[in-house]
C-alpha cells in the first residue's frame, strides 16, 4: 500500500501499545520478553489493530522486532520503565499514564478504543499477574 510522501499515519505502533497499557489499568507488567511477545502474537489473531506487529516464527518463541522497538521507545519516552534491579517487570509511570490519556488516546476512534480496551484486559491477565 502506498502513502503520499508527508502523509502522517493517524497513530503509530507505539500508540497502540500505549493505549493497551492504559486500558489494561495496571501499574506494572512482566519484563519477560517471551511472555510479552507470545501474548501480543496470540492477541494479534483476534484483533486486527495488532497486525502492525509482524512476527518471526523462526525464533525460540514468536518474536516481533517492531514490538521490541516500541517497548524501547516507550522507555525512552519515560512512559514505562524498568525500576527494579533484576528487570523482572516494567512499571507504567504516572506521568506516562497521564500523557497517554491526554494525548495518545485521542488518536483512536471509538471502535478502536473498544478494541484496545478488550486487548488491555487480556494483556493484564496474561502479563501482570492479575
Amino acid at each position: 500500500m502506498y502513502r503520499e510522501i508527508g502523509a502522517a499515519p493517524k497513530y503509530l505502533p507505539s500508540d497502540i501499545i500505549a493505549g493497551i497499557l492504559s486500558y489494561a489499568n495496571i501499574n506494572h507488567f512482566t519484563g519477560n520478553p517471551e511472555q510479552i511477545h507470545k501474548t501480543i502474537y496470540n492477541l494479534r489473531k483476534q484483533f486486527a489493530i495488532l497486525k502492525v506487529f509482524p512476527f518471526s516464527k523462526y525464533d525460540v518463541y514468536p518474536f516481533s522486532r517492531e514490538l521490541e522497538k516500541v517497548l524501547f521507545s516507550l522507555q525512552r519516552a519515560r512512559i514505562i520503565g524498568m525500576e527494579n534491579p533484576d528487570f523482572e517487570r516494567f512499571v507504567i509511570k504516572e506521568n506516562g499514564k497521564k500523557y497517554i490519556k491526554e494525548k495518545i488516546l485521542k488518536r483512536f476512534t471509538k471502535d478502536e478504543k473498544v478494541m484496545l480496551r478488550g486487548i488491555g484486559k487480556q494483556f493484564a491477565r496474561k502479563c501482570s499477574g492479575i
